[in-house]
Parts: structure tokens; C-alpha cells; sequence
């Protein structure tokens, strides 16, 4: 199971800290970076006007270094949006301009399709998406976005020269195999990003792969499996050709949490917009894919999802999720659909559906009894724990004497494992005990 952590960017909280930062980082890019001959007046602040991040000072130092005035400078967002604006865009087309683009990079509206197209590939990336060479940009372009403006003379900007041009923008790492990179810091890639607000899940429907590319990733997986005699290692350096299988369920559990969790204006309204977008291609994929597939797929995904009780953005998505892959499994498959009929009804129980979650953590129950009955020492712990949740189920709609019903059930079980095993099932009879305890309580 992935646990994501909204990573915390370290604070500087003296100014006068702030301002020692400042300046020997503006010191050091103007040595290192800036061309002698250039001419920039001297850029410095107050230190009560100098963001509160170590990111955001060197940004705001890089961009005095070249001589830019940042407005609000305080304010680490819009540091970050004036050094992807005034520095790492303004590269792009000093780049781009060298490499024979001058002309046609002269024409507002051209440099502003161009800026965009590259921004938008960037931002795929830093959703997941693998683009391990220019042709597969190009493609993607002309797909989803492709390049319209015209001159008055016919000309345009020819996208397969704009997709090679990206190497030069993005070089490999020598020795590497070029990959376009995503945006780098996080909080960067966030500020971009959030700019999209709902139009990023649009954006993220362009990055998704289609049920074709999962189903060829899927058999080359096997294939690998089989020739290497255990599971593969997804690596998008050495099996790109498997990326597809692995991005999208980090997208949800990783990238788009953290985005919501960002201060850029839009932030939230984005991961939301591309959230929903992964949802709905989650159900439409899997019912295209055949149903061993399907399943395999979809078991993968759960591995990489969090509980639903530890993130409030993603219970509706968890919820979908489970009933699609309840859906997906055959009357036969037992053991899968109690154990996603359980996850469902905790998914549902977390976003307040009560009713429907009643309805699967019941069904769930069943399974589990009838597992159990025929195999006790497997499946008695799964039947406590279903229990132990139909119990907290019915006792949120306020069905008090079936809500203590199923919790004395539990407790029962668990009393019987802890007794077994004391080591593994004690911590979880103190749960069902507590749980007993206040449903008793209220009972008086």
C-alpha cells in the first residue's frame, strides 16, 4: 500500500537568515550563470519581503541574478510562477531560437502555441506519462493538440522539429537514455499545474493510456515474467514498454493528493477535475479489457491505493473503484468479492453513504461466513474483521441492538484467535472491545 505524505518545505524564519540566503545564492548564480558582459542592475529586498522557503529563495535569488523584480516576492507561489515564467520559459526560446527557430519564434502567437504545446508534454510527464523519445511527443501533439497558428504567408511551426528541439531543451543525463522529464521540484510542477484548474482533467484524458496499450503492457509483463521466472520490476528507463501498467494508480495515490494539498490558487479544483477523469477511465478501461486481464489489473491497482479513511480526496474515487472491481469478478471468485465488498463498504461508510455501505459490508459477511465455514483457520480472521465493521456500519444508522449483535460476534472470534495467537489478533480484540464497550454504552 502506498502512503503519501505531503512533503513539507523547510522554513526559514529569521529575515535576516533569509536575507544571508538570498544573497550569497544571487553571488553564486550571477558567477555561475549569468554572462559578465551582461549588465543586470543589482535586484534586492527587504528581508521581510523574502519568502519563507529555502525553495523560494534560490528561485527568487536565480531570478535577481538576471536582473528580474519579482512583485510580492513574499510569496512563495508567485516566486515559483515568476521562475517558470521569466526563467524557465524565457530558456525555451532562447534554446529553440539557437537551434533555427528565430524566424517563426518571432510571431507572438507562434511562440505562445509552441510555449504552450511544450508546457502541456511537460506536464503529462509530470502526471506519469512516458515519453521516451521526440517522435512519441510528436505523436501525442498532433493527437491531442496539435500545432494550428499560421502566418500570413501559409507558414507554421512544424511539430516534428519542435519534438526534437526537445533533447536540446531537456538533455539525458550522460549516459542515459533520454526520457522528457517532469517539472521538477514538486512545488513547481503544483503551481503549473494547478494554472490548468479544471482544465487539467482534460489534460490527464490526453495523458491516459488507452485499454490496448494496458492489454499490450499486460502481455509483455507475462512474457518478462515467465522469461525472467518472477515478477518484473517496473523500471520506465529499462521497461518502458510497462510504464502504462504502473503511473496512473501512483497519479492517484501520490501526485494528485499532493497536488490538492498545495497553496497555488486552483490547486484542489485541479486534482479534483483529474481525479474524476482517472475515475471515469479506471471503469471504461477495465470494461474493455477481458476479464482476466480486467482483474489482474485491477488487483494491481489496490496494492497502490491508501485506506479510505486516510485521505478525505480520494473516497469518492476509492469508492468507485471497489464496486468496479466487485463488478468485474465472477459469482465464483469468493475470496476477491468479499474482500472488495468489505473495502467498498469502508469506502462508502467514509463518504457518509451509509445505506450502500450497509448493503456491501453485509454481502461481504455472507461471503465471509460461508468462506469460513469451510475453511476456519483461514478465513475466521476476514469474517471477525467484516463483522467488526458491519457492527460500526449499523451502529452510525442508529440500529443499536444489530450494530451489538455483530460486534459480540466479533469479539467472540477474535477472542478465540487472540487466545491462538496472541501476538497477531490481541491488538484487534482491544479494538472490537472498545468498539463493544461504547455501542453498550449507548445502549445503556
Amino acid at each position: 500500500m502506498v502512503r503519501y505524505e505531503v512533503r513539507a518545505v523547510p522554513r526559514v524564519e529569521e529575515p535576516e537568515d533569509r536575507r544571508a540566503i538570498f544573497r550569497a545564492a544571487r553571488a553564486l548564480f550571477r558567477e555561475r550563470l549569468a554572462p559578465p558582459d551582461a549588465g543586470f542592475g543589482e535586484v534586492d529586498y527587504d528581508p521581510n519581503a523574502l519568502p519563507q522557503t529555502a525553495l523560494a529563495l534560490l528561485a527568487l535569488a536565480l531570478l535577481a541574478a538576471y536582473g528580474h523584480r519579482v512583485a510580492r516576492s513574499e510569496d512563495e507561489v508567485t516566486v515559483l510562477a515568476a521562475l517558470w515564467e521569466r526563467w524557465e520559459q524565457a530558456r525555451w526560446r532562447r534554446t529553440l531560437r539557437a537551434h533555427g527557430g528565430g524566424p517563426l519564434l518571432e510571431v507572438p502567437e507562434i511562440w505562445r502555441e509552441a510555449q504552450d504545446r511544450i508546457e502541456r508534454a511537460l506536464v503529462a510527464a509530470s502526471l506519469g506519462r512516458l515519453f521516451a523519445a521526440p517522435k512519441e511527443v510528436a505523436a501525442w501533439w498532433g493527437a491531442h493538440f496539435p500545432l494550428r497558428t499560421r502566418m500570413a504567408d501559409g507558414r507554421q511551426l512544424d511539430s516534428i522539429w519542435l519534438a526534437h528541439r526537445l533533447t536540446a531543451l531537456f538533455p539525458a543525463p550522460e549516459g542515459s537514455r533520454w526520457l522528457l522529464p517532469p517539472i521538477v521540484p514538486d512545488p513547481l510542477a503544483d503551481v503549473v499545474m494547478a494554472r490548468y484548474r479544471e482544465g487539467l482533467g482534460d489534460l490527464t484524458a490526453a495523458a491516459l493510456p488507452t485499454a490496448e496499450e494496458i492489454k499490450q503492457a499486460g502481455t509483455a509483463a507475462r512474457r518478462l515474467a515467465e522469461e525472467a521466472g518472477g515478477p518484473v520490476v517496473i523500471d520506465p528507463v529499462q521497461t518502458p514498454e510497462l510504464a502504462v501498467l504502473a503511473w496512473p494508480a501512483r497519479l492517484v495515490a501520490e501526485v494528485l493528493p499532493r497536488l490538492s494539498e498545495a497553496a497555488a490558487p486552483g490547486a484542489e479544483e485541479a486534482a479534483k477535475a483529474a481525479l474524476e477523469t482517472v475515475a471515469g477511465w479506471l471503469e471504461g478501461t477495465a470494461h474493455a479489457l477481458p476479464d482476466g486481464v480486467a482483474r489482474s489489473w485491477l488487483a494491481a491497482w489496490q496494492g497502490a491505493l491508501p485506506h479510505p479513511e486516510r485521505t478525505l480526496l480520494l473516497r469518492p474515487f476509492l469508492a468507485r473503484f471497489y464496486r468496479l472491481q466487485a463488478d468485474r469478478l465472477p459469482e465464483g471468485a469468493a475470496t476477491d468479492r468479499a474482500g472488495a465488498l468489505n473495502n467498498l463498504g469502508i469506502a462508502l461508510s467514509a463518504l457518509g453513504r451509509r445505506e450502500e455501505a450497509l448493503a456491501a459490508t453485509k454481502e461481504a459477511v455472507e461471503h465471509y461466513r460461508q468462506l469460513a465455514e469451510a475453511n476456519p483457520q483461514a478465513f475466521r480472521p476476514d469474517l471477525a474483521m467484516s463483522l467488526n465493521n458491519l457492527g460500526n456500519v449499523l451502529s452510525a444508522l442508529g440500529r443499536r441492538e444489530e450494530a451489538l449483535a455483530a460486534t459480540k460476534e466479533a469479539v467472540d472470534l477474535y477472542r478465540q484467535l487472540a487466545q491462538a495467537n496472541p501476538q497477531a489478533f490481541l491488538p484487534y480484540l482491544a479494538t472490537s472491545l472498545n468498539n463493544l464497550g461504547a455501542m453498550l454504552s449507548e445502549l445503556g
